[in-house]
């Protein structure tokens, strides 16, 4: 029996060793992804901006202008001690701002507060730098944090909803552009959101025009604490539609051991409250870093959140290459170029409608999305896949152009539909179009045809529902293996506020012939 148990064994260890032993030949459809890790990022990544800090710094330095007020009635007493700053209404009512910094419409804005009695109000402010124009204020008072505007000397509450008490209180606004959304956060690291609020604040000049500072309405007497104050570039409540950065001929931007990508920073219950992360991933631990972001306009002085963006870097011409999906807009794809090294830091993109079978313009009505493209040198061409609206449907579709920027023209659609996150990607040498589909179901097309080949597996659950197959071709030594980035639909504070990263690897090496 031992014996017999004993060759059960090796022979599973021998299956085993099998299925993980480097090939000469690798097919996707032959392979399993098997999930080494994942993780959700919520508002933990982030990159501060402005703040006021108080971190064994001496805020009233004579000859220094750290804390500037904005002050409508007595100007308040300041008073720093240690990590904490007290605003006291010493001489009369106080109505008065501290600026941090300037305002951006996709950053996130923290304060920490405490010491505040019945009626007090301390909170969050934006408004314009000239004094004229609307003010926004979301501020604690009687147990509620309220939101409400002045413009041109008309008060109007926006939003109001009452919080489990604190004794520091701590708020997170969010700005997505068209709206903010407001958070009580408490110290179990819970993060309770209370409400949004419409507010177009997109103009690309309110980043010089308008400013973030902390509000306290207070009467003589009174006081309240400061313990934190920042503007925040955050991954918001989840990332998603993973997009790596790669070269002009498909291959992945790694630096450093990192791995750049795209991936859409999420925010509520409508998508254009998310817009373009750039991050990065550590190969050898999947730890996931905010890099940066990308914002894009379109000629009309409005900054757009448009995301699931496809970036290229062309080494020869040093030059990025982009192509972006204009959701919560026309809903197509629109380019565009810099020199600029997109992979960090924050960007500003004025971009233009490619020209391709399913452009806004030519046939106004289809949804197209999600990109990818890269140089076939082979064929001699530029090669774009996407997904568009087709019978109620989204159907793939592959198209060549001789330049990035277009203008295109179809050579192959899919026949399978229900199709999400295009990916043309490269495996064993060969080349197949990927896209997500129903529930778990990944789809697997021929490279350029777009013929049906099957689908690849996985063991262990992806989240389900709609992920994306953005599998990258990874130098392991003297192999080659497979990692597959997707992410699922857990949505913690609204529809479009999902995006958990999953991090598969496929469970075949390819010996790569040198």
């Amino acid at each position: 029996m031992k014996r017999f148990l004993l060759t059960l064994a090796l022979a599973a260890y021998s299956l085993m060793g099998a299925a993980q032993t480097p090939q000469d030949e690798v097919s996707l459809t032959d392979m399993t992804f098997v999930r080494q890790s994942f993780i959700r990022n919520f508002y933990n990544l982030r990159k501060v901006v402005s703040q006021i800090n108080m971190e064994g710094t001496n805020l009233q330095l004579e000859l220094s202008a750290n804390l500037i007020l904005e002050n409508s009635l007595a100007t308040p007493t300041l008073k720093q001690t240690g990590r904490t700053l007290n605003i006291a209404a010493t001489d009369g009512d106080v109505n008065s701002i501290i600026r941090v910094g300037a305002f951006h419409p996709y950053f996130t804005y923290e304060v920490s507060l405490a010491d505040l009695d019945n009626n007090e109000q301390a909170g969050i402010a934006f408004y314009p730098n000239s004094g004229l124009g609307k003010v926004i204020y979301i501020y604690y008072q009687n147990g509620k944090v309220i939101s409400k505007s002045l413009d041109n000397g008309e008060e109007k509450i926006l939003a109001e909803k009452e919080v489990k008490p604190a004794p520091v209180k701590k708020l997170r606004v969010q700005y997505t552009g068209v709206r903010f959304h407001v958070f009580s956060l408490y110290d179990d690291g819970s993060a309770d959101l209370l409400y949004s609020v419409t507010n177009d604040m997109r103009a690309v000049e309110s980043c010089i025009t308008h400013s973030f500072g902390v509000y306290a309405n207070l009467k003589k007497g009174s006081d309240v604490t400061l313990h934190k104050a920042e503007a925040l570039l955050t991954c918001g409540t989840g990332q998603a539609d993973s997009q790596i950065i790669q070269y002009s001929d498909g291959s992945p931007y790694i630096k450093d051991g990192r791995l750049y990508l795209c991936l859409t920073t999420r925010g509520f219950e409508r998508i254009f409250d998310s817009y373009q992360g750039i991050y990065s991933i550590d190969l050898a631990s999947y730890e996931v870093r905010l890099e940066g972001a990308l914002f894009f306009g379109k000629g009309d002085g409005i900054m757009y959140g448009f995301h699931a963006t496809k970036v290229v870097c062309d080494k020869e011409k040093e030059q990025w290459m982009v192509i972006t999906t204009t959701h919560e807009d026309t809903h197509t794809l629109a380019w565009c170029s810099t020199k600029a090294d997109l992979s960090s830091g924050v960007h500003y993109l004025e971009c233009t409608e490619l020209v391709f079978p399913h452009s806004y313009t030519n046939n106004k009505g289809y949804n197209t999305e999600d990109p990818d493209f890269f140089y076939d040198a082979e064929a001699g061409k530029w090669r774009l896949a996407y997904c568009a609206l087709k019978d109620k449907s989204y159907v793939t579709f592959l198209c060549e152009s001789d330049n990035w920027n277009g203008p295109y023209t179809q050579i192959a659609e899919s026949n399978y539909n229900n199709n999400t996150g295009i990916r043309i990607v490269s495996v064993g040498g060969k080349r197949y179009v990927l896209s997500g589909g129903t529930s778990t179901t990944y789809y697997i097309y021929h490279y350029p045809s777009l013929r049906y080949e099957g689908v690849f597996q996985h063991q262990y659950s992806d989240g389900g529902r709609r992920g994306w197959p953005t599998i990258i071709p990874i130098q392991y030594g003297n192999y080659e293996r497979y990692l597959w980035i997707t992410f699922d639909r857990g949505a913690p504070t609204g529809r479009y506020s999902y995006g958990t990263l999953y991090f598969f690897l496929g469970d075949k090496m390819w010996r790569k012939k040198e």
